[in-house]
């Protein structure tokens, strides 16, 4: 009888072990809403700070060069009737939509 005491203990111990473990997943995916990026920079200088900075930083961020992204932006300004508004510049628009797809990111992490 003692030995069915301890496999009874061993698996409430496993029971609580997981369910501590899948409340830890679950807080830190939705509920917890710290930003991921947390720089003092707004997106639009991010976004120059990307463009004016190292090209190789800009590539692994938006997974396209400078000059590239210069001309879709173009592009897309002329053919694809883009445009600036208020609070979001074509710059900064194109430049947050490559990093949400370069990176799979849904837009809240953005």
């Amino acid at each position: 009888m003692g030995d069915y005491d301890s496999n009874e203990e061993d698996m409430i111990a496993l029971a609580a072990t997981t369910t501590t473990v899948v409340a830890f997943h679950y807080y830190e995916n939705h509920i917890s809403k710290e930003p991921c990026r947390n720089s003092k920079l707004t997106d639009k200088e991010y976004i120059a700070e990307l463009v004016d900075g190292n090209p190789v930083w800009m590539y692994k961020n938006l997974r396209m060069d400078k000059l590239l992204k210069k001309k879709l932006c173009g592009i897309l300004t002329i053919e694809g009737s883009l445009r600036d508004t208020r609070g979001v510049s074509v710059d900064e628009q194109v430049g947050l939509f490559l990093y949400t797809i370069g990176h799979d990111e849904c837009s809240r992490i953005v």
